[in-house]
């Protein structure tokens, strides 16, 4: 092999996107492929992706900066300029008003929409690769809750937990083995101190499955979503009808 490669007359071009897309285990075992691997003849290897995740990962099975063990790897390093959020955030509102309108019987409370995105939402689009993800799931969330009459879930709901979903799968799942702790509600103060410890270490089992930079975020979007788990995280109650719509 080393033989063929250095006698061909051009080089070889191998590109590598979406490395920022791999478990902590996997992105430390491809770069020790790519070190073991980088001084064969004409190959050239172009890897695509964003250094801050990537370093992040290495730091998990390195003892030294993850950033640092990039640059003994990397030869030349190339940075795209990073798109403004307001572009992107354009992109990502543009598709979203394409999937809604595509649907006849949508309702669409856009003062709530409004409410929920800047709660937390809008952390989740730092990219085009995260709208483009996030919007091709939701599209096809839409077609199977879109009836011949009526739309059979609260739109913005919907748009809401199929963010978490994809960004935030292990929280969801564990959030589906506690659902009455995100949809149990108390008019007063006087529900058990059991039943209210009992619900707040579920939701704070749901919520350590976030990353710690999102944490806040993420229970910023959970209140917004299940209004009931106020009396439960803020200390919080309201009378009955507060709750008369929930999450569908």
């Amino acid at each position: 092999m080393t033989n063929y490669l250095k006698d061909l007359e051009s080089k070889i071009l191998i590109v590598v996107d979406d490395i920022d897309r791999l478990t902590d285990s996997e992105t430390e075992i491809f770069f020790r492929l790519i070190k073991g691997i980088a001084d064969f003849d004409n190959l050239i290897y172009l890897l695509l992706f964003d250094k801050v995740i990537v370093s992040n990962s290495l730091k998990t099975f390195k003892n030294e900066d993850g950033e640092k063990y990039l640059d003994k790897i990397i030869q030349i390093p190339f940075y795209t300029p990073k798109l403004e959020h307001s572009k992107i955030e354009k992109v990502l509102f543009n598709r979203l008003d394409s999937i809604i309108n595509s649907h006849s019987n949508v309702n669409f409370d856009a003062k709530r929409w409004a409410n929920i995105y800047h709660a937390g939402l809008k952390f989740y689009f730092h990219n085009l690769r995260n709208v483009y993800r996030f919007t091709s799931s939701l599209a096809f969330q839409f077609s199977l809750f879109s009836g011949r009459k009526t739309f059979e879930v609260n739109t913005v709901d919907l748009i809401a937990i199929e963010c978490l979903r994809i960004f935030e799968s292990e929280a969801i799942k564990e959030l589906s083995n506690s659902s009455k702790a995100f949809t149990t509600f108390k008019a007063t103060s006087s529900s058990s101190t059991y039943e209210k410890e009992n619900f707040n270490r579920q939701i704070e089992r749901v919520i350590d499955k976030v990353s710690i930079d999102r944490k806040n975020q993420f229970k910023s979007i959970i209140i917004e979503l299940f209004p009931t788990t106020e009396w439960i995280l803020n200390n919080t109650y309201y009378p009955s009808e507060i709750y008369s719509r929930l999450p569908s």
